[in-house]
């Protein structure tokens, strides 16, 4: 285990991530909205960012703006968690191998496991309306959305839950009890994942794959896994939500 902050207690450095990334977060959200006034301007968009947010289906532009500011203030808060050193080095982290690819049919069975897990409460749209405010109102964007949220999402919020939270709940207590560090890092990160999300009804399946994202970190050493698995199980939504708006579904 490498040796982290000695300036500081395990549950301050611990307690210290978890603020950094909540106030990263809230950066981020400005960081959003003075992306959308720029967006209003350009695209002429009538009744500005106010309007934006009472809309269940916002343009494609709106949520592209949306994601990039908040990606912006999440990484600044991994940037500044690394800098403090209250997590090590994410070096060697990002090591690709062809057989991450194995990964992706878990990601696509982590949708159906929880779609069945869900099936029984008869939620229907209820489900759909994350996804649909997404991409349902997307146009042109709708690949773009794709591609941030296939690709782009899965690298910034692996990168902040699993390679920050998860892996610095788990350094900083592993020398005190591994077993029990694992535990609470892996609770705690897919907790905060899911609850990162605001969606209630989803937040129960959100949890279930924040653990096993976190899992997967923990037996391969590496981001690259949980960054493939998230990536497939997103791309089912995405999927779906597309087909589904060219009435293939």
């Amino acid at each position: 285990m490498k040796a982290l902050s000695g300036e500081s207690t395990p549950w301050t450095r611990v307690l210290g991530i978890t603020i950094c990334v909540a106030f990263a977060y809230v950066v981020g959200s400005v960081f959003a909205d003075i992306f959308q006034g720029f967006g209003t301007s350009l695209f002429h968009f009538r009744g500005g960012i106010n309007r934006l947010y009472k809309m269940a289906e916002p343009p494609g532009w709106s949520i592209a703006a949306t994601l990039l500011g908040v990606w912006l203030g999440l990484l600044i808060g991994a940037w500044y968690i690394r800098r403090r050193g209250w997590v090590s080095s994410l070096r060697g982290l990002f090591q690709t191998r062809w057989s991450d690819l194995a990964f992706i049919p878990l990601g696509i069975a982590g949708q159906v496991i929880i779609s069945l897990a869900y099936a029984p409460f008869h939620l229907g749209s209820k489900m759909d309306a994350p996804a649909k405010h997404l991409f349902g109102g997307a146009g042109g964007f709708l690949w773009l959305l794709g591609v941030m949220s296939v690709l782009g999402a899965p690298i910034v919020e692996e990168t902040v839950f699993r390679g920050m939270m998860y892996r610095g709940f788990f350094e900083n207590f592993a020398d005190r009890n591994e077993r029990w560090a694992f535990r609470l890092a892996l609770f705690f990160s897919a907790l905060l994942f899911a609850g990162a999300h605001f969606e209630l009804l989803q937040l129960p399946g959100l949890f279930f794959v924040g653990l096993l994202l976190a899992y997967l970190v923990k037996k391969t050493g590496r981001l690259v896994p949980s960054i493939v698995t998230h990536a497939s199980f997103n791309a089912v939504a995405f999927a779906y939500v597309t087909f589904a708006q060219h009435g293939k579904i």
